[in-house]
């Protein structure tokens, strides 16, 4: 009955605080990148170097695929997000298409849990390194706000484009080429 006596604009206002509140409480405690203060790495800046376990336990640098590649494509994700869930298979399409042509792509996780996302990569065939940015370092370096973000980097270790959708990554990476 109490319920019934509010205007709609207090039961927005409830609502609000029962689901967004801790919604975003959550998120901060969970994704502290996502309330990041640091500067963008924009087109141009040189990409923070960094060294993350891959999905075997082996620490991996940035430099190990800068110095083999023309390209790196960079991507932030991880498997609880849906949206990156969606775009997977385009992304393990592209890695076969784009890979023997100077195309490397490295995938960093900010999963919390070394088996879960091990199971993602194994269950899904993933060929490309999957590194393991369980603390979220790589995540704030990079400012990186939402899931997916991905990063094209030259072989200089630059920053080519920031945020590109992966659908259009073929043409960014043309319009590089000499």
């Amino acid at each position: 009955m109490a319920l019934e006596q509010k205007t709609p604009f207090s039961r927005v206002l409830f609502a609000l605080f029962v689901f967004l509140v801790p919604a975003v409480l959550f998120l901060r405690l969970e994704l502290p990148g996502l309330f990041s203060n640091g500067k963008d790495i924009l087109p141009g800046a040189v990409a923070p170097t960094f060294s993350l376990p891959d999905s075997s336990g082996h620490m991996r640098s940035l430099q190990d695929y800068l110095s083999k590649n023309k390209f790196v494509m960079l991507h932030f994700w991880a498997t609880w997000c849906p949206t990156c869930n969606e775009e997977m298979p385009e992304v393990v399409e592209l890695y076969r298409q784009l890979h023997a042509s100077g195309v490397e792509f490295v995938a960093v996780s900010v999963d919390h849990d070394p088996a879960e996302l091990r199971a993602y990569v194994n269950q899904h065939g993933l060929e490309f390194p999957v590194l393991s940015d369980s603390a979220n370092t790589v995540m704030d370096q990079y400012n990186v706000s939402y899931l997916p973000t991905t990063f094209l980097l030259g072989s200089d270790g630059r920053v080519v484009a920031r945020n590109i959708d992966i659908g259009q990554l073929p043409r960014e990476i043309e319009k590089q080429r000499p």
